[in-house]
């Protein structure tokens, strides 16, 4: 059984406590599918807002029970959160802070042209004599929707981006789910098709001119699954992807550790597609990955292989 929100509230007025709501309304730029995605997204939490540390112990397609650490003021606060999906696409959250309960109610729709309208009403409940928190508690409610929504933004921007280009995701078909947005290492990006040409299709991306003084980087092509982001190291130069098929997220800004890069939205690590040593090498491939850097002087080309496009 699942409490709705409205019944959830009764059921806690009826054991003492006073409630008090206000309503967030916005609209986006992007279809409800985006934003039910994002609001199911447990993995993204610290990777993009940071502000706090998060486990969550119980997990389902609909059901997630999440313990925060918070930090304020330096200190550790623990708080235990629990979210469900209820019929008609309703998702109700509820938590406790001290005296207090908040008990949250999103709903989201797509209004036209690929935009959407979500609607979220939260309720503050209080026992009589907590109630002078009340105001201060709907304060801190209110900062905490407004900062996590800028930060939420450009990702549901990002997608609604590669959308327009024909890109379509596996939570399309199989909807959004709490357990599986855990699974980083699955691609859920389903790319367009590319054109007509064969399989032994050759394409050229660009080169580099790796005689520059100080030039460390370079994008080629587009910022997808067609594009290349090169880097120097040294005498090495690799080839890394641009587009994370995990669920969409740029990786031309994604920072480098170990050699590989760490996309900025839920950590998964990417290593080099190809890497070519200057001192000794003049071509570079690998098998399955489709790029290869062919050196002549101080010039590098970067061609994708087998593209159809």
């Amino acid at each position: 059984m699942k409490q709705g929100a409205a019944e959830l509230i009764a059921g806690l007025e009826a054991q003492g406590l006073r409630f008090t709501s206000f309503e967030r309304i916005e609209d986006g730029a992007y279809p409800a599918a985006d934003v039910r995605w994002n609001q199911s997204d447990v993995a993204h939490v610290e990777s993009v807002h940071g502000s706090f540390e998060t486990l969550a112990p119980i997990l389902s397609d609909d059901v997630a029970v999440e313990v925060f650490v918070l930090r304020p003021f330096g200190l550790r606060v623990p708080l235990t959160t629990a979210h469900y999906v209820v019929p008609g696409e309703a998702r109700v959250s509820v938590t406790t802070m001290g005296p207090l309960a908040l008990v949250i109610e999103a709903r989201v729709e797509d209004v036209s042209g690929g935009t959407s309208r979500a609607r979220a009403r939260f309720a503050i409940g209080a026992p009589r004599c907590w109630r002078w928190l009340t105001p201060l508690a709907a304060w801190l409610v209110r900062r905490n929707h407004d900062r996590l929504a800028v930060d939420d933004e450009p990702l549901k921007l990002r997608r609604a981006e590669l959308r327009r280009r024909g890109f379509t995701f596996r939570q399309d078909v199989e909807g959004a789910s709490y357990a599986a947005s855990l699974q980083i290492g699955r691609d859920n990006v389903v790319p367009p098709a590319r054109g007509d040409a064969g399989d032994d299709a050759t394409s050229r991306l660009g080169t580099l001119d790796v005689g520059e003084s100080g030039r460390r980087e370079w994008r080629l092509g587009s910022d997808d699954e067609r594009g290349v982001r090169a880097i120097r190291d040294g005498n090495t130069i690799r080839g890394y992807p641009r587009l994370c098929l995990h669920d969409g997220a740029s990786l031309d800004d994604a920072t480098v550790c170990d050699g590989a890069l760490v996309c900025p939205w839920h950590g998964r690590r990417w290593p080099a597609l190809v890497s070519l040593d200057l001192a000794v090498g003049e071509t570079a491939s690998a098998e399955g990955r489709a790029i290869r850097l062919t050196r002549a002087g101080s010039t590098v080309t970067v061609e994708r292989i087998g593209t159809g496009s």
